[in-house]
């Protein structure tokens, strides 16, 4: 099986956030979304810290993916 790009799993990790949140990622304002389906309580209750995602979480998947 061929494995996508670490480009491609960017692109594709922004654009399941645009259609879950209805806005883009972007750490212009230090963004937080909140995803209504996964707000079930909790500390987090459905948010996603986009400047986490933008800093470390794509980067750090990315190079994951390239290690394999």
């Amino acid at each position: 099986m061929e494995l996508i790009s670490p480009d491609e799993l960017e692109k594709w990790i922004k654009e399941e956030y645009l259609s879950l949140s209805g806005k883009p990622m972007t750490d212009k304002y230090g963004d937080f979304a909140v995803i209504d389906q996964f707000a079930q309580g909790g500390m987090s209750s459905g948010g996603v810290d986009n400047l986490w995602w933008i800093e470390e979480g794509i980067p750090l998947l990315k190079s994951l993916l390239t290690t394999l």
